[in-house]
């Protein structure tokens, strides 16, 4: 920032520097008061310039009055090379004490209020001087004064909306820096979900392989298990032909077994009889005729008998034999 005001010196190397622009160069705006020839007239030695005395013509100069660094006029004579000299070099040690030379890197916000405070500085650094070098100027020419006072201020509007543009833009980028990171971390959370769904699919292969494995060997093992049935069944039915085979030789052999006997049976009761009625055994007969008689009993008997367990019976006998074959292997 300038530094305060300081007294005007006596020395002679500044005894040619108007008090105006002694004053405009070494002080702040804000402390800048009125100079010794437009204070009252009781405490001025110096007459003042006609020229403020007429509002007409001081109306010309209201590029110099609207918006004033110092309160200071137009001046009364020209400048020379030497004032403007003094002035690029105060102009020159305000930046340099300023700091304005220095690079300030914006890694951050406080960073960036550093150069926004350093732009103002250097902002009414510019302000000042140019002040100073229109008042020059409007010594000689007004209107090239004028000129330069709107374009001062054209570029006083522009370096003010510089500012809030780098206010806006650092707020975007900020703002876009959260969205490229909350879309990286997307991307990442995406490729862990990819990778998980891609060994979930692989597990899901390899149980898929091995299910298909699975099933092929059960159905080559149901294959074997239906040959195996079918052979049996075969077998089964190779035995049951047998069987019947055999059942009815049985059957063939049991008939001519019962006639056999049924001809010794006859033949040993008519030898009876034959010695009954020789030798007159009265006993004899009547144990004969009870044993007919116990006789025709005993085949009704049998007869129901063989209607109700001749099924169970038969299944038995089957099983039997079908025991007796396999033994027999």
């Amino acid at each position: 920032m300038l530094d305060h005001v300081r007294p005007v010196s006596s020395s002679p190397e500044y005894s040619f520097v108007p008090e105006e622009i002694f004053r405009a160069l070494t002080c702040a705006s804000s402390s800048l008061g009125s100079p010794d020839y437009l204070q009252s007239y009781q405490k001025t030695k110096t007459t003042m310039d006609r020229l403020w005395h007429y509002p007409n013509r001081r109306s010309k100069f209201r590029h110099l009055t609207d918006h004033p660094v110092s309160l200071t006029g137009a001046g009364r004579k020209p400048s020379g090379r030497l004032e403007v000299i003094q002035l690029m070099e105060a102009m020159d040690s305000m930046l340099e004490k300023a700091g304005v030379d220095e690079l300030i890197g914006v890694t951050g916000p406080s960073q960036l209020h550093n150069v926004l405070e350093l732009m103002k500085a250097e902002q009414n650094i510019y302000n000042i001087v140019f002040h100073e070098l229109i008042r020059q100027v409007s010594v000689d020419c007004k209107e090239r004064g004028q000129l330069l006072s709107k374009l001062r201020q054209r570029y006083v509007d522009l370096l003010e909306r510089i500012p809030q543009q780098m206010k806006t833009l650092y707020k975007k980028m900020m703002a876009q820096r959260l969205v490229d990171r909350h879309i990286t971390e997307e991307l990442l959370y995406f490729k862990e979900c990819v990778a998980q769904l891609a060994s979930e699919l692989y597990e899901v292969r390899e149980h898929d392989c091995k299910v298909t494995k699975e099933a092929e060997k059960a159905q080559k093992e149901l294959a074997a298990a239906m040959r195996e049935a079918e052979a049996n069944a075969n077998l089964l039915e190779q035995y049951r032909e047998l069987y019947e085979l055999q059942r009815r030789r049985l059957e063939d052999q049991v008939l001519m077994v019962a006639q056999e006997r049924d001809i010794w049976s006859s033949a040993v009761r008519d030898l009876a009889l034959m010695i009954i009625e020789r030798n007159q055994l009265t006993l004899f007969r009547r144990l004969h005729i009870s044993g007919k008689a116990l006789t025709k009993v005993l085949k009704h008997f049998i007869v129901l008998l063989a209607s109700k367990v001749g099924l169970v019976c038969h299944g038995y006998l089957f099983k039997v034999f079908v025991c007796v074959v396999h033994v027999a292997l």
